[in-house]
């Protein structure tokens, strides 16, 4: 799927003044719901977090596949394949693992 306006956005946003970039990312925080901005923050380390346990390497994988919106999540298996040299069995555990920890983390 072509992320067209978030791409001019990005475009926009790069060759701005700090001022418009402050203000486009306080529009898209404020846009957001709590658990987007949570995970989004979490996600990518934005935020202390004094309770952070290890994360495993394939679902920080996991979070970078979904942020890119590459991929619907439940497709994600292929990529786990080829990334980390699963079965198509472990795929899809680790899958359901990761979307059991999302679940568990927005808490």
């Amino acid at each position: 799927m072509a992320r067209k306006v978030t791409e001019q956005l990005l475009e926009q946003v790069d060759g701005a003044d700090f001022g418009y970039a402050r203000h486009v990312l306080l529009c898209a925080l404020k846009y957001m719901s709590e658990d987007d901005v949570a995970d989004m923050a979490k996600c990518n380390e934005l935020l202390p977090d004094d309770d952070k346990e290890d994360i495993r390497p394939e679902f920080e994988y996991l979070c970078e596949l979904r942020d890119s919106g590459a991929v619907n999540m439940f497709g994600a298996t292929t990529y786990l394949q080829e990334e980390f040299g699963l079965n198509n069995r472990e795929a899809k555990q680790v899958v359901l693992d990761w979307m059991q920890w999302v679940q568990r983390e927005r808490r």
